[in-house]
């Protein structure tokens, strides 16, 4: 599939799976981490996988993603519960730190900076308001304008150089 065509099914289709999601996972920051993922595990799909029905095998993607969601349960940190969160991210850091994970954080951080940075001005923006303000995709959509899959859209770039660049830094 050629960009386009994944930018016509995200616009065609990006509703509809948002909506499906939905009646399987109640937390809408989840609904949009699985559409994310979806979108990203299609367009990383094997070039010589013969996808009949793009639609259909996004949509079975998504659902496998919500089945695996659903399954981890208790092992998993739902980002709509504040208390599992914080106890999270308590236990993330009694971790021990050495220099070298230190060092190596700080080059991962750095590179992510730098990806972001060099992304064009509103896909930029919407980025930084969704991940950094942790605002909705609705009220960034409201806040500037856009439709909420125009935020979506911008949320997938973004995530998918950022992803890049960590897998292109290992």
């Amino acid at each position: 599939m050629a960009a386009q065509d994944y930018e016509r099914l995200f616009y065609s289709s990006g509703d509809d799976l948002r909506r499906y999601l939905s009646r399987k996972v109640s937390c809408p920051h989840t609904v949009s981490d699985i559409m994310q993922e979806a979108f990203l595990r299609l367009m990383g799909a094997q070039p010589s996988a013969d996808i009949r029905d793009p639609r259909a095998y996004l949509f079975r993607i998504a659902a496998n993603l919500a089945i695996n969601h659903a399954s981890r349960g208790k092992d998993t940190i739902d980002p709509c519960d504040a208390e599992q969160v914080s106890s999270a991210t308590a236990s993330a850091l009694s971790e021990e730190r050495t220099p070298e994970r230190v060092v190596q954080g700080n080059q991962q951080l750095q590179r992510v900076m730098e990806v972001i940075d060099g992304l064009p001005s509103r896909c930029k923006t919407v980025f930084i308001l969704y991940r950094f303000h942790n605002l909705s995709q609705e009220t960034i959509a409201a806040r500037l304008g856009i439709s909420v899959s125009m935020v979506e859209k911008h949320v997938i770039r973004a995530m998918r150089c950022c992803r890049e660049a960590l897998d292109d830094h290992r």
